[in-house]
């Protein structure tokens, strides 16, 4: 055979593959509530697309769009583009200004991009960047990326098969990391504080390669259950930084074209890193680490000194005899004997410990565990009572959240939530425990500081802003009458400052720069905070009589959120370690510190050699920094005038019926309120085929779908001891109603939903020998469901929820035509924790009644495992599950395959119909979690079941395929 037909197959094979899994409701549709109304301001660039009252927002954006995008001249692509050659497409943007999420992405189902405007609260996330010029710089570089990308067999693929195609083979062709880390890059290099920038990025990564050499590729770029291992961002920038120092500017543009335009060929990547650079990927790697460890090595032994550091002694879980990673975060002493603090890692999901100071590894004690909490680099602790932010929700509208002040009190251990449904992204006590102060954010940007009564909730006092400035890490001041603050300008400066709360004066403590510090706290003598000043995250401190600066720790890898005891002789922060954030304290004592004029300055700036690439870079700068006031002209944006948006066209096999083929169009609005698939249907077992429509609009409050079909249909019939082929047309359509809430406002994830739907159904147009005995069938019938589950958060090593329930009800019942029938059935399954960690009991249990009539409806519920579906009057199943991890082995095959975790089921079902039929299954399914070639992002489950059952005594064993999972 020869090369082309070789290529031509194996593309339809991965065109069919990939589409089965990118058609899938992967990116679930979120809406804004139908209130909103929307507007629009277009360039030749991009339209921006945002809600009338975030208009300053979208000028702003509009013109940091225009700063990285525009080319300026024939010979430049713009700032993000310039290095990958490729002049992007016009692209859509939406601002999101509902939710108080701190995010942003490109997605290609439709090609679209979406920043969230709420800014992050945590300084060591993103550092000095002003918010809205990391998004326009970092998802402006995705586009360029994907655009990037349509060539050669890739663009042969965008051809034939739309976005879906596109998205699939790019990311094949490219490791994740790639579109990251490659992203990350450009954000450090455009901007004064990119994640590049901050030692905060890079810690995991320099402290695993400085304690025990690091990782090998393949469980660095596909992740491990293991072990907390850097994210494909940290190991994307590294990589992507190597790539472009070893080979030059256009060195990630040359290996990615490369990879693209031959995107089936197994090792693409691969083989372009080795075309351009002359080494291979694994190779590069090795050779990468073995730069940033002698770089970090130099930076550790130039600024690390020993210090009478002491480290709780606190007792880890343990795996295999090897510490979990577990991040014990924010200390704040209560007393001489007690720390609290906020546990999380591998195996522990966020909650609030109480820890002994002296104790011998001494176990955390579970004081509370909050809900969803909001990661803002804070926990308050006062007067007995401890604050924090979580997120709330809007039960319908999944782009509408709240950040909201909880509060407990240690004494009785109540909890309560100070305001529902707020946008309060901070929380401080004050020392007295009668206020609480915070920084509310409007839905347009406009930030500000408010004190509020503890009692009550109500607001005593609402600081001017006068310029605008985002306020973050907010903390008491001893004297209760001053509040420190982090605040920060639109060009990313940040000053230290002190907010005197009787006269609303602000004297900045430190002046606005781009050092990234965070986390004051103040005794009576001292102001502490971390800094990344030296080249290393470590604990600096003012003191407030004279203004002096000084260096308080000087930890090998980095030292975080100080906290002075209340007797004000220790210093308690968090001291990064190989395996997590610990707890650690050190005297308060200016003979072990350092004077600033005297501190030592070790900046590994890794990306420092790339600045020279490209071109017109301070020009950028100082525009990112302050670009122009530009404004465009702004329309109405309708919210029904584009409902239909084409974005991909390809083929489809539904993995839950693999006899189906599907060849269908695509299409997704911009807002996420109207989805539309049509379509042709084959079904290879009758080689019969037809159309079908799928259409859903989720813009109102009850979500409402429309499904129409028309097919023509072949089976065998038996008539007289005769087998009689049988032809036939079926034509369906079935409008439905859903009302999908979420509901959590506590450590269990809650969330319900109602169906209503209205069906009706016609076979006709019979062909056959015996087609004379059968005439045209009509049938109506109705549907309503309910289902609701409220499960506890679950752990990264946990396999399912270790408690909660879940509960699903559903009822049919024709109503007119030629065919009757009913059924009802509810299922229901109770998770209950095992014997030991990340072991869980799961109980189900199943009931059904279905008329035996002539017509039966398709059974909602789980039937026994190792039967075969069987109709009965009444059923009534029940099954008991034990789960465990058995090993996280991290086994690779090279590039083939890549083994995460083994794992193992004990089941056993019992089941009765009609009260005379009893089914038994005794068994036991042994799966692994495992990554297939270098799609990282992708994990597939599957294994073995073997099967005993009682009643025969005989035996079975099949194959088990789990869920295809996004890690």
């Amino acid at each position: 055979m020869t090369t082309f037909p070789r290529l031509f197959i194996a593309f339809c094979c991965w065109v069919v593959f990939v589409s089965s899994l990118v058609a899938q409701d992967i990116f679930p549709m979120q809406q804004m509530p139908f209130s909103v109304r929307w507007k629009q301001l277009q360039t030749k660039e991009f339209r921006l697309i945002f809600p009338a009252d975030a208009e300053s927002q979208a000028q702003r954006t509009a013109n940091l769009l225009h700063a990285v995008l525009h080319p300026g001249s024939a010979q430049f692509f713009g700032p993000v583009a310039q290095t990958l050659g490729k002049k992007p497409s016009r692209i859509d943007i939406l601002l999101q200004n509902r939710t108080t999420y701190v995010n942003g992405f490109f997605n290609t189902a439709p090609r679209r991009a979406e920043f969230f405007t709420m800014p992050p609260q945590n300084n060591n996330d993103f550092g000095t960047a002003n918010w809205l010029a990391l998004l326009a710089v970092h998802e402006m570089r995705h586009v360029v990326q994907y655009d990037h990308a349509k060539r050669g067999l890739t663009r042969l693929a965008f051809w034939l098969t739309g976005y879906n195609g596109l998205a699939a083979l790019a990311n094949l062709a490219a490791p994740w990391w790639f579109f990251e880390g490659d992203a990350v890059l450009m954000e450090t290099l455009l901007l004064p504080g990119g994640r590049g920038r901050l030692p905060y990025f890079d810690l995991l990564y320099r402290t695993q390669l400085l304690s025990h050499g690091g990782w090998g590729y393949h469980k660095a770029h596909q992740r491990s259950f293991r072990h907390l291992v850097p994210d494909h961002y940290v190991l994307g920038y590294h990589l992507s930084a190597f790539l472009r120092r070893k080979a030059g500017a256009y060195a990630l543009a040359n290996i990615s074209q490369r990879a693209f335009a031959a995107s089936l060929v197994p090792f693409a990547f691969s083989r372009a890193v080795k075309k351009e650079t002359g080494i291979s990927l694994v190779a590069a790697y090795r050779q990468m680490n073995q730069q940033l460890d002698s770089l970090w090595k130099k930076q550790q032994k130039a600024l690390f000194f020993p210090q009478p550091v002491e480290t709780l002694p606190l007792k880890l879980h343990r795996h295999y005899g090897t510490p979990t990673y577990t991040d014990v975060l924010y200390p704040q002493p209560v007393s001489e004997e007690y720390v609290l603090a906020l546990r999380q890692g591998l195996s522990h999901i966020p909650q609030i410990v109480r820890l002994p100071v002296t104790a011998h590894a001494a176990k955390a004690e579970v004081i509370f565990t909050p809900g969803l909490i909001v990661s803002n680099g804070m926990l308050s602790v006062e007067a007995n009572k401890v604050a924090w932010v979580e997120y709330e929700f809007d039960p319908r509208w999944q782009m509408r959240n709240y950040q909201v002040i909880k509060i407990l009190d240690l004494a009785t251990g109540k909890v309560q939530t100070l305001v529902p449904k707020t946008r309060y992204v901070a929380a401080a006590l004050s020392p007295q425990g009668d206020k609480v102060a915070t920084v509310e954010v409007a839905p347009n940007g406009f930030q500000q500081v408010v004190v509020l009564d503890l009692q009550n909730g109500k607001i005593l006092q609402s600081l001017p802003n006068p310029d605008s400035l985002q306020y973050s890490m907010l903390r008491y001041d001893t004297d209760g009458a001053s509040l420190l603050c982090l605040r920060q300008r639109k060009d990313g400066s940040t000053a230290l400052s002190r907010i005197h709360l009787p006269t609303g004066e602000v004297e900045d403590l430190l002046p606005f720069g781009y050092e990234n510090i965070g986390a004051p706290a103040a005794d009576k003598e001292w102001i502490f905070f971390h800094s990344s000043y030296n080249g290393i995250d470590n604990i600096y401190a003012l003191h407030k009589a004279t203004g002096k600066r000084w260096q308080v720790t000087a930890r090998p890898f980095g030292a975080y959120h100080p906290r002075p005891s209340p007797d004000g002789k220790w210093l308690y922060f968090n001291d990064f370690q190989l395996y997590g954030m610990q707890v650690s304290r050190l005297p308060i004592d200016t003979a072990l510190w350092i004077p600033f004029q005297q501190v030592p300055v070790f900046r590994t700036d890794y990306f420092y050699p790339l600045l020279e690439q490209e071109p017109h870079l301070a020009y950028t700068l100082q525009t990112l920094k302050n670009p122009p006031q530009r404004t465009y002209p702004v329309r109405p944006y309708g919210r029904f005038s584009q409902l239909v948006n084409i974005y991909s066209w390809s083929p489809f096999i539904n993995p839950n019926n693999l006899e189906q083929l599907e060849l269908a169009i695509y299409s997704r609005n911009l807002l996420s309120t109207a989805s539309a698939t049509v379509g042709y249907r084959f079904n290879t077992n009758e080689q019969r085929g037809g159309w079908f429509a799928q259409l859903s609009y989720q813009g109102f409050y009850p979500i409402i779908d429309l499904n129409l079909s028309t097919q023509q249909r072949q089976t065998t019939v038996r008539i007289n001891n005769q087998n009689s082929p049988l032809q036939y047309s079926e034509h369906a359509a079935t409008m439905g109603l859903r009302l999908p809430w979420v509901l959590t406002n506590s450590k269990f994830l809650r969330s319900a939903s109602l169906s209503l739907a209205l069906s009706y159904r016609q076979t006709d147009n019979f062909k056959g020998p015996f087609a004379d005995r059968f005439r045209t069938g009509r049938l109506w019938s109705g549907g309503i469901g309910f289902s609701y589950a409220a499960t506890l958060r679950r752990a990264e090593r946990d396999i399912v929820s270790r408690l909660g329930l879940t509960y699903a009800v559903f009822a049919r019942q024709t109503l007119r035509g030629d065919f009757q029938g009913g059924q009802l059935a509810m299922q229901g399954q109770i998770f209950l924790p095992g014997a030991l960690l990340h072991h869980a009991i799961v109980l189900r249990g199943a009931m059904q009644y279905e008329q035996q009539t002539n017509y039966r409806f398709a059974s909602p519920i789980l039937f026994a495992r190792g039967f075969a579906y069987r109709s009965h009057e009444w059923y009534y199943g029940s099954a008991i599950e034990y789960r465990l991890p058995l090993w996280y082995p991290d086994i690779s095959l090279g590039p083939i395959a890549n083994l995460q975790r083994i794992k193992a089921m004990l089941f056993y079902d019992r089941a009765f119909g009609d009260r005379t039929t009893q089914y038994q299954t005794l068994g036991i399914d042994l799966t692994a979690d495992f990554n297939l070639g270098r799609i990282a992002q992708l994990l597939f489950d599957a294994g073995i079941r073997w099967m005993y059952f009682p009643q025969t005594g005989s035996t079975a064993v099949e194959i088990v395929v789990g869920r295809v999972g996004i890690r």
